[in-house]
């Protein structure tokens, strides 16, 4: 019986972009983790790495549909395409490592007034 893991290696043997795509998403997650456990106190830092993603996926992507249709340019085009999706999936970690982070504040007890 092979595990999930060695099913998910299998399929993505045959396509390049299917392994780069997954490597980057998986080093982004990384990254978020390691800014998150090195700068703890600040909250916002753990965005950057999937901002920074974005925005330079993004620029590109638009600096680039001129030459959307030329063939050698579809590697860059997707590979802009792979970084901007990892960025995203930066975003999402930063944000589900906040609310596991989240300070919990004890809650108040009411008292009825007479």
């Amino acid at each position: 019986m092979a595990s999930a893991v060695e099913k998910i290696m299998e399929g993505i043997k045959g396509s390049d972009y299917l392994s780069l795509s997954l490597y980057v998403c998986l080093a982004m997650v990384f990254l978020v983790i390691v800014i998150h456990f090195l700068t703890r106190n600040l909250r916002l830092v753990k965005y950057l790495p999937g901002i920074i993603a974005i925005v330079y996926g993004v620029s590109n992507i638009i600096n680039k549909l001129d030459s959307l249709y030329m063939v050698e340019e579809l590697d860059a085009f997707a590979h802009y395409l792979i970084l901007l999706g990892a960025g995203v999936i930066g975003l999402i970690m930063a944000l589900i490592l906040g609310i596991i982070a989240k300070e919990k504040k004890p809650k108040k007890r009411r008292t009825k007034k007479k």
